[in-house]
């Protein structure tokens, strides 16, 4: 079977069959979008990127999770693109992170380790991101941000499950963890390790020889490769701080200045007269004179008001203003008439 695929492609035929090939993998290369646009969009949600006992982490899930990854990163450096993303190993990271997460989960169900519909909703309900103005989990907010991140129901509870597994296993497996010193030692014995080698340092200029890139090609390169060039914008920032301490000794206001301004202010420094009030109020003139007999008698207002079922309420250090605000202008003058100590006339 060997010498027969070997015979075919070193015919002509076989040769275009296999130029045609490599022509399909660099059309799907190209079409894969990881490149100048802001999504991850080379994959699609039906394939399987990797199988973890019965569970399968699908591509759309992958690419869910770099996309969420990525916006994160952008928010950090928003000069920041998809292609820069990937080069500097974030595809790499998530898929690690993901398939580290799906085996935890894995191992944990295989032994019975669960985490319950009703765990994952109070997970969910304690999200800040998810709860409505009056501070409780509302499912309209919950479905609103779900969908404005592209995101499933169902996965994010998934993503849950998956991490409060992972919240039961690690601390377990963290306690008493000890290496064998057999094991322990190779290891350690690497630090010491000493290696002899030749390096040989062959510069880019012996490349460049004979070649001369015109200015349009220079500048097509620079403005194809800009993002490499261009860091984002900084600016330097000059402020001065300033105490009104400093300026004790040398602002020096004169007299006339101070009545001046204590003149145009007279109202805020003038004097108020404030009282500590309680009143009773009774249906009729002639129950408040009543009372007011049992005050004339030695007892205090409160005793005389729960004499007759009723109770002194205490308005608290009120200014004449304020009392005539809150009940009317005859009240405030016969409470502010009234000598200090004493009852006011009904």
């Amino acid at each position: 079977m060997i010498q027969f695929f070997r015979g075919i492609f070193q015919s002509k035929l076989g040769l275009f069959l296999s130029l045609a090939f490599v022509g399909l993998i660099a059309i799907a290369f190209a079409s894969s979008d990881i490149t100048q646009t802001g999504a991850f969009g080379g994959v699609t949600g039906t394939g399987t990127a990797a199988e973890i006992g019965s569970e399968e982490l699908s591509t759309g899930e992958v690419s869910q999770s770099v996309n969420n990854a990525f916006r994160a990163a952008q928010r950090e450096n928003p000069g920041l693109d998809m292609k820069i993303f990937v080069q500097q190993g974030g595809f790499e990271d998530v898929l690690d992170r993901l398939i580290n997460s799906a085996t935890i989960s894995a191992f944990g169900q295989k032994y019975g380790v669960v985490a319950g519909k009703r765990l994952v909703d109070s997970e969910i309900a304690k999200i800040p991101s998810f709860q409505g103005a009056d501070g409780k989990f509302s499912n309209d907010t919950f479905q609103m941000a779900l969908q404005q991140q592209g995101l499933r129901e169902s996965q994010l509870r998934d993503d849950f499950v998956r991490n409060l597994i992972a919240d039961q296993l690690l601390p377990i497996a963290g306690f008493g963890v000890s290496v064998p010193r057999k094991l322990a030692l190779p290891y350690a014995s690497l630090v010491l390790e000493k290696r002899e080698g030749t390096v040989l340092i062959v510069p880019s200029a012996a490349f460049v020889q004979g070649i001369d890139p015109s200015p349009a090609a220079i500048a097509a390169f620079y403005s194809k490769s800009a993002a490499r060039y261009a860091i984002p914008e900084r600016r330097s920032v000059k402020y001065a701080l300033f105490s009104k301490d400093r300026f004790n000794e040398t602002v020096k206001a004169s007299d006339a200045e101070i009545q001046k301004y204590f003149t145009d202010n007279k109202a805020k420094y003038a004097a108020s007269e404030t009282r500590a009030l309680e009143q009773v109020i009774v249906p009729t003139e002639a129950a408040a004179k009543a009372l007011a007999s049992e005050v004339a008698k030695g007892k205090s207002l409160s005793a005389a008001a729960s004499g007759v079922g009723l109770s002194a309420a205490e308005l608290g250090d009120m200014t004449k203003a304020a009392l005539t605000s809150q009940a009317s202008k005859a009240v405030a003058d016969a409470a502010f008439a009234a000598s200090s100590g004493a009852i006011s006339a009904p």
